[in-house]
């Protein structure tokens, strides 16, 4: 008796264990892997999108930095050969002091705002001068230039990632072309400038400015540094003239004095990065790169 309740126990055990292993996944069971699953696959999707923005808005910032610095040394550069920077006052839209000349060929619109302009001394090679009327060029190989560097609001509608722009303007007493004909005329609107910065004669100037750099913020904030004493900023705060209170490009410029007077200039500049790290808008500081450099002019002619 004991032996056939041994073999109907055996006997049922391996139909039972045999059952077990060809049976499925119940319905429940399916359902529970597959919000496992999704749960899993979300964490993961977004910790993937979280490391592709966090370096997407580092790389932003990288490059808008590099960008403004690489920018800020491109003028400092011209700075050095500077001869005589214009005192803030001078770039005024309204109230401008005898001491200036007129800078009326400038765009007088909410878009445009000149930050620094300076003389400086353009030099060419000995075999680019075939102009043999012209005494300055015989005696120093160099000539006075001006130069006019500008902050400009982009437009959202055209190329520019904005928010703005910093832009050039170069006035040469001649240009290559004009230098490789013996009969070279002077640039329009140089009007023989001589070197008297006060009062040189700016008639028939045409502002043909081209960009430099893009990206620059269009901020108040973080305010501007107050200049040292002997010093004006440029351009000087104005109302209603949004470009020219804001703190994203501007310098403090030293008095001009005599002729052996050297200048200096301190130029702040901040980049906006938000557009490009996408956070168009923000005003987080992680996107607003600073860079600023402090430039010591030269003298004029042969000093």
């Amino acid at each position: 008796m004991a032996i056939h309740q041994a073999k109907y126990i055996l006997t049922h055990y391996i139909a039972a264990k045999a059952q077990k292993k060809t049976a499925g996944f119940t319905l429940p069971e399916l359902l529970m892997g597959m919000v496992v699953a999704l749960i899993t696959l979300y964490a993961v999707l977004s910790l993937v999108v979280s490391l592709l923005g966090t370096e997407q808005r580092e790389t932003a910032k990288s490059q808008t930095q590099q960008e403004m610095a690489q920018a800020l040394d491109y003028i400092a550069a011209e700075l050095r050969e500077a001869v005589y920077i214009y005192p803030g006052d001078c770039l005024r839209r309204t109230n401008i002091p005898e001491s200036c000349p007129s800078f009326n060929f400038i765009p007088n619109n909410v878009d445009v705002q000149p930050v620094l302009a300076f003389w400086k001394l353009e030099r060419f090679p000995v075999d680019d001068l075939k102009i043999d009327n012209d005494d300055t060029l015989e005696n120093n190989l160099a000539f006075y230039t001006l130069v006019i560097y500008s902050l400009r609001r982009d437009n959202p509608t055209n190329i520019w990632q904005g928010p703005g722009r910093i832009t050039r303007f170069n006035l040469p007493k001649y240009t290559r072309e004009q230098l490789g004909n013996e009969n070279g005329q002077e640039t329009p609107g140089y009007n023989g400038f001589n070197g008297d910065f006060a009062n040189w004669n700016s008639n028939g100037v045409q502002f043909n400015d081209v960009p430099l750099v893009d990206g620059v913020d269009l901020g108040l904030q973080p305010e501007r540094v107050a200049c040292p004493s002997t010093y004006t900023v440029s351009p000087p705060p104005q109302p209603n003239v949004l470009l020219s209170n804001l703190s994203s490009f501007y310098a403090c410029v030293s008095n001009p004095g005599g002729i052996n007077t050297v200048q200096e200039a301190m130029v702040f500049l901040r980049g906006n990065a938000a557009a490009r790290g996408g956070a168009s808008g923000s005003r987080d500081a992680a996107f607003l790169p600073t860079v600023q450099t402090r430039v010591q002019a030269r003298t004029r002619f042969g000093q």
